[in-house]
């Protein structure tokens, strides 16, 4: 029964994955921008993951103790969530996977550091792309269809923010995302 409630759960999300990306293609997910402190946001999913992240070291680095966007805090704790997990899915174990966030006068930034094996500039051109992977897939040992960062940039477009990666092969990644300022 245990195996079997986690195919189940495997295959929900894959199935949500595919109508969140073809609703937020369509303009159709409704989006609530209102003034959201991350902090807590991120502190909330760092604890939820405990779970699946047990085996990493995990690190949030914030300057203050509130720090807000202007965004959805549903689709803004999804992005995260999201992000935190590809970080530890290719972060070795016992290595540290580093969240950041940073405020600046126009934009808040969160960075997502994670020791993996990096991402080839070729992959990166199509990371963010539906069904898009880094390396070749025949190699992956999660369960993914490859819409995660396309979910995490289209939910960042809608929000009026970005996406985007500093990546370099045997180096690790890091993955950020601009909000604007509440």
């Amino acid at each position: 029964l245990g195996s079997i409630y986690k195919i189940v759960d495997i295959v929900m999300t894959m199935i949500n994955s595919v109508l969140d990306v073809t609703r937020l293609e369509q303009d159709q997910m409704p989006v609530n921008k209102e003034p959201t402190d991350l902090v807590p946001i991120i502190n909330d999913v760092l604890d939820m993951l405990t779970p699946k992240t047990s085996k990493h070291i995990m690190t949030f680095n914030q300057s203050d103790d509130s720090i807000s966007a202007h965004c959805d805090p549903g689709i803004t704790r999804r992005v995260i969530t999201n992000l935190v997990m590809n970080a530890a899915s290719f972060t070795p174990p016992n290595s540290e996977v580093e969240i950041s966030i940073q405020p600046a006068p126009q934009e808040v930034v969160v960075q997502f550091k994670d020791n993996g094996p990096g991402i080839s500039p070729e992959d990166q051109e199509k990371i963010f792309d539906k069904f898009g992977f880094a390396g070749d897939r025949r190699d992956r040992k999660q369960h993914s269809v490859g819409l995660g960062l396309a979910f995490c940039k289209l939910a960042m477009e809608s929000q009026g923010g970005k996406i985007g990666l500093y990546s370099k092969l045997g180096e690790g990644s890091t993955f950020w995302v601009s909000f604007p300022v509440a």
